[in-house]
């Protein structure tokens, strides 16, 4: 008798969660695929009214390593170890990852945790995912292709004068010559911050 009630309990319940909960195991494991991705994206971000914009390419060997590279800096992830090249002044500084704190980095890699899907669009070739991210109080939309789940476009909106939006322009495997591996610290001026 329970097994019969569990199984109405799956036969019913599953196609109202399922289709929201597999597009984002869907779009995690293609962020998280073996032998990482790169993408390159525009990015516009406002905060208090101030606008910044630039072209990035990104790589991510794994949820734990990956990198952001823009014109100006470049952003390395290792681990629980942040690294920031200023290429101006080739300076890089080195601080300690806040596990705990959420942000952009966390939806393109895949980590979904705490992000609550609140409305799912289907478009002609895309779908739009609107979430909430309720200990952040941030809401947004991810767009993905209907056919493979490729991202085309991120909007979070952190608050009424805060948002960042990326529009992906290529994504697909990661390639042998990595960006990743490029950046060391030799010929580098260090600052470390860790305590």
């Amino acid at each position: 008798m329970k097994l019969k009630v569990i199984f109405i309990y799956l036969v019913l319940c599953l196609p109202v969660f399922g289709k929201e909960l597999s597009i984002l195991d869907s779009l995690s494991r293609l962020m998280r695929a073996p032998g990482g991705i790169k993408m390159s994206f525009f990015i516009k971000q406002i905060q208090l009214g101030d606008e910044w914009t630039d072209r990035v390419v990104m790589e991510i060997i794994n949820p734990d390593q990956f990198i952001f590279e823009t014109p100006q800096q470049v952003v390395k992830i290792d681990t629980n170890v942040i690294y920031t090249y200023n290429l101006e002044s080739q300076q890089v500084i080195i601080d300690s990852l806040i596990k705990e704190d959420f942000s952009l980095y966390d939806i393109l890699t895949g980590n979904f945790n705490r992000v609550e899907i609140t409305n799912v669009e289907n478009m002609d070739s895309t779908r739009a995912i609107d979430f909430f991210i309720a200990d952040m109080d941030y809401s947004g939309t991810i767009w993905v292709t209907k056919k493979d789940i490729h991202p085309t476009r991120i909007v979070i909106n952190y608050n009424s004068d805060s948002s960042v939006e990326l529009i992906i322009e290529s994504f697909g495997s990661l390639t042998d010559d990595r960006l990743f591996d490029q950046y060391r610290l030799e010929g580098w001026e260090v600052i470390d911050l860790r305590e």
